[in-house]
């Protein structure tokens, strides 16, 4: 299973990258379900690659995606899924008895987004891509490390050195500054040590949110520098 770009990290495998994972993916035989929700949302790149356009990866892909990031229509609960016949037939066996039908209205909305709007992802980029630079500029104000988003519209920050684990550290932001994350582990054990900041907000938001997460981390240093 894959997730790129991915949540919570914002990291895009390169096309090399995935052509290595290609090859230890047919040497074991096995088959790829790859979320490529966020494939439009990158900022050096129009298409961050899948790995369905690898040489020979076709055919034991399952590609999962949709138009709630791409268009911003969260709320319309409609994606699509692509794959080889074969596996798409077994698929809809399950499918048409546990899954109804996406409604006449979201279905006309994707309609629109596929047609009249199709370059809105054009247009939100820039715009993410504006916040995404304010906020790793604050982090860096504020002296926190990060993984530095290459897509989606979240930031992994680095919290290991105040000496809390995440889940700790988003309760007292929340305690603290009224401020919410996401804590790091609530993405497996690998992610502990981080927490995931969105920044699909505008900017006045951000800046608010930024200032209150600043205000938490003075009183954490504080609070370090007296014990």
């Amino acid at each position: 299973m894959l997730n790129y770009p991915n949540n919570p990290s914002g990291v895009v495998l390169s096309s090399q990258e995935l052509a290595e994972l290609a090859n230890v993916i047919k040497k074991h035989d096995l088959y790829v379900l790859t979320d490529d929700v966020y494939n439009r949302l990158v900022y050096d790149q129009d298409f961050a690659p899948s790995i369905a356009s690898v040489s020979d990866m076709k055919e034991r892909t399952l590609v999962l995606n949709g138009l709630s990031k791409s268009h911003s229509m969260t709320g319309w609960r409609i994606g699509y899924l692509l794959g080889p016949e074969s596996l798409i037939h077994e698929l809809y066996k399950i499918h048409q008895t546990d899954v109804g039908c996406a409604s006449s209205i979201s279905q006309e909305a994707a309609m629109t987004a596929l047609t009249v709007d199709r370059d809105n992802p054009s247009e939100i980029v820039p715009i993410f891509r504006e916040r995404r630079d304010y906020v790793l500029k604050r982090l860096d104000q504020i002296g926190v490390g990060y993984i530095k988003p290459e897509g989606t519209f979240y930031v992994f920050v680095n919290i290991e050195k105040f000496g809390i684990n995440s889940l700790d550290f988003v309760k007292f932001l929340i305690e603290a500054v009224d401020l919410a994350v996401v804590h790091g582990s609530a993405f497996t054990e690998f992610g502990e040590g981080f927490i995931r900041i969105s920044y699909a907000m505008d900017l006045s938001i951000l800046k608010e949110a930024l200032d209150r997460f600043q205000a938490a981390v003075a009183k954490l240093n504080n609070q370090k520098s007296l014990s």
